[in-house]
């Protein structure tokens, strides 16, 4: 079994004074305090950095910020543990919806990447 994340969010619970694009299931603009009671909790980093699972992680060269700094985040958390089950990449000349519109095209870049990863885990 692996695990492959594309241009994901790893924090699901909105920060007091975090920019506006970083507050990802904010129920409306602006609306902070509303938004502490409609999100979970708690987000997937804390179990991602505890699976034993080969991860896969793609971020887009054109994906808004928030998406890049969430996969620092994960990068960062990983760093003492992630070694080569772990690996990160950029998919040049994307945004973060052509990445994956571009499955089933000439353009390989990123299932020739998920290919590679799940046959080196076999």
């Amino acid at each position: 079994m692996e695990a492959i994340l594309i241009s994901a969010s790893f924090v699901v619970t909105p920060v007091a004074g975090a920019p506006a694009e970083d507050q990802p299931c904010s129920p409306a603009p602006g609306n902070i305090s509303a938004a502490m009671h409609h999100c979970a909790p708690t987000g997937s980093l804390p179990g991602l950095v505890r699976a034993s699972v080969p991860l896969l992680i793609f971020n887009a060269e054109y994906d808004p910020a928030y998406f890049r700094r969430e996969t620092a985040r994960l990068a960062s958390a990983l760093q003492p543990g992630g070694g080569p089950r772990t690996r990160f990449i950029v998919l040049s000349g994307h945004n973060h919806m052509s990445q994956i519109l571009a499955i089933n095209t000439n353009d390989r870049a990123l299932t020739s990447e998920i290919e590679r990863f799940v046959r080196s885990t076999r």
